[in-house]
């Protein structure tokens, strides 16, 4: 038992330590964990068991950043269902991608060719994004209203998407809880599950854009980060001016997978209020 204790603490300690200056998360009393988080909401489950580890405030509406687009991964993934058929990308599809500085993009050109798979393995990716709306709902606005009622369906009940790239919105919000529900879900799908994985992944070439390589999951999957614990499975970090840093990450230990999520970390406001990853 305090072995478990301590292992879930400190991978929820990191978590929130990827959240903000934490300078003390190495050094705790297991039973006091709770206090050594200043982060105001978090939550850890025992995708096991279904047990609660910790949690705090873990219903409260907080923006979302892009963690909107890991639900808009996992209703793809379950309503594509074959991910190797090719999609041709049209001057349409990348008209739907917002046109702010500093987001990120693949650069994608009208021409372009790429399966479903690529399509999504390329995480946070305005213009990936833009392409999944359109093919899935035909604008930006039915595909946020597709994910809505998609939300209620998996239980999450403090969800509403406004932007589905994860800007900050009047009116959009998620939970820890409903982060978590949204993981718990999606790794039960093994499209989802390889996808938060991939620690970095190889775009190929297309008729008008370059083989790029992306850096795609946590920083705590990377060996050579400060952040970097070896349970960690993968996960999803963001950021925008209004939600604060937020991370949720899948992690295994001794024969049990965990998902925990923290949000609303310090933030540096970011201009425009995009997300940064």
């Amino acid at each position: 038992m305090k072995k478990f204790a301590a292992v879930t603490a400190t991978v929820l300690i990191i978590v929130s330590a990827l959240c903000m200056n934490f300078a003390s998360y190495a050094n705790f009393n297991n039973e006091k964990v709770t206090e050594e988080l200043t982060n105001d909401h978090y939550y850890m489950l025992n995708l096991d068991t279904n047990n609660v580890v910790f949690s705090k405030n873990e219903k409260d509406h907080v923006q979302p950043g892009a963690m909107n687009k890991v639900l808009a991964a996992l209703y793809a993934f379950e309503k594509w269902g074959a991910l190797d058929e090719k999609i041709e990308i049209t001057a349409e599809d990348l008209a739907l991608c917002p046109n702010y500085a500093g987001i990120r993009l693949v650069g994608f050109s009208a021409g372009d060719s790429y399966t479903r798979m690529q399509l999504m393995l390329v995480y946070s990716a305005n213009d990936a994004e833009a392409v999944i709306a359109r093919r899935i709902s035909g604008s930006n606005e039915g595909f946020a209203t597709e994910l809505n009622e998609y939300a209620k369906t998996i239980g999450c009940k403090n969800t509403n998407v406004v932007s589905i790239f994860g800007f900050d919105e009047d009116g959009q919000y998620t939970s820890a809880k409903d982060v978590a529900k949204i993981f718990a879900r999606g790794m039960k799908n093994s499209a989802f599950a390889d996808t938060i994985s991939l620690s970095t992944l190889t775009l190929p070439a297309s008729v008008n854009t370059k083989e790029k390589t992306y850096n795609t999951s946590t920083l705590m999957t990377y060996s050579a980060s400060a952040y970097y614990h070896a349970s960690v499975k993968g996960g999803k970090e963001t950021e925008t001016s209004q939600s604060g840093k937020c991370t949720a990450v899948v992690s295994s230990q001794d024969g049990y997978s965990y998902v925990t999520v923290v949000m609303g970390g310090t933030s540096q406001p970011t201009g425009n209020g995009g997300t940064i990853n």
